[in-house]
């Protein structure tokens, strides 16, 4: 059997063949960092709130990462470039800083946003996307819940 080829070697012939295919469409796909957001609440209960910045960006990561039409940053990625660039104790990314954080994590989108809370049970959370390119911003989002459902609004 001198001319066939076995299915093991099709298969890596097909993977092999199909690499470059690959990154090919990896390199179209968009690469999109999402930034912790910002604890804009006031009034006593306000340290309550600290941890929902991570959350929210966790579960935005989380859902983005299944979509096949981009690439998400590794969030330990961006938190070391925050800490190179001695961003972490500012606590709030402008337009400017993202297009800059952007840049230097290779990504040409970034998603950043704020939430806030009352006394009066009324959580509002807005999200933005930055273009890295330009500076612009887009799509952005601004989403009210009364009351502690923080999962259904997210």
């Amino acid at each position: 059997m001198r001319g066939r080829m076995s299915v093991k070697t099709w298969s890596m012939a097909a993977a092999f063949l199909a690499a470059p295919a690959l990154v090919v469409a990896q390199a179209n796909t968009p690469v999109v960092a999402v930034l912790y957001f910002d604890n804009n609440s006031f009034g006593k209960d306000r340290g309550d709130y600290d941890g929902l910045g991570k959350g929210i960006a966790d579960l935005l990561i989380n859902d983005m990462a299944s979509n096949p039409s981009m690439r998400i940053v590794e969030r330990d990625r961006i938190q070391s470039i925050l800490q190179e660039q001695a961003l972490v104790q500012s606590k709030t990314i402008d337009a400017q800083t993202a297009v800059r954080i952007g840049k230097l994590l290779g990504a040409q989108y970034m998603i950043t946003g704020g939430f806030m809370s009352d006394s009066k049970g009324t959580l509002l959370v807005t999200s933005r996307v930055i273009s890295v390119e330009t500076g612009a911003i887009t799509n952005p989002v601004k989403l009210q819940s009364k009351g502690d459902d923080v999962l259904g609004l997210i």
